[in-house]
């Protein structure tokens, strides 16, 4: 029998005929699906077994130790103080502070940048001093 003849007959049945053919064909694919998917669990299961220390390394969730110890160091004392003159000094200096305002509302990164480089946290306060002070 042609396959042609084969799929003729089968659209010639009842549709009720039709429906178990369907319904067999689908459950029939499922167990077969099934089987493939019990044999793939056990290999992996035993390629587990065998290297149990990295299957339960990538189950562990991520360690944020690290990151919480790279935090940056804020500086030393004189370093505040040098910052907490510079403040006390821009209040009195209502030009400089909105230009500096300014300054990183334009270049949001600046401020990041600044506080990620001590060298040019203290080369922007030093520029700082050097302004109010020829201002003042």
């Amino acid at each position: 029998m042609k396959i042609k003849e084969f799929l003729q007959k089968i659209q010639n049945l009842p549709l009720q005929q039709k429906k178990v053919i369907l319904w067999a064909i689908v459950v029939i694919m499922g167990l077969g699906f099934l089987y493939l998917w019990l044999l793939m669990t056990k290999e992996r299961l035993e390629n587990i077994s065998g290297n149990k220390e990295e299957f339960i390394k990538r189950f562990e969730a991520p360690s944020f130790e690290a990151e919480i110890f790279k935090v940056p160091e804020l500086g030393n004392e004189e370093d505040f103080k040098k910052i907490e003159n510079l403040i006390n000094e821009l209040k009195n200096n209502p030009e400089k502070l909105e230009k500096i305002k300014k300054d990183f509302e334009e270049n949001p990164n600046k401020l990041k940048e600044l506080m990620e480089d001590p060298q040019k946290l203290e080369e922007f306060i030093k520029e700082i001093e050097g302004e109010i002070k020829t201002n003042n």
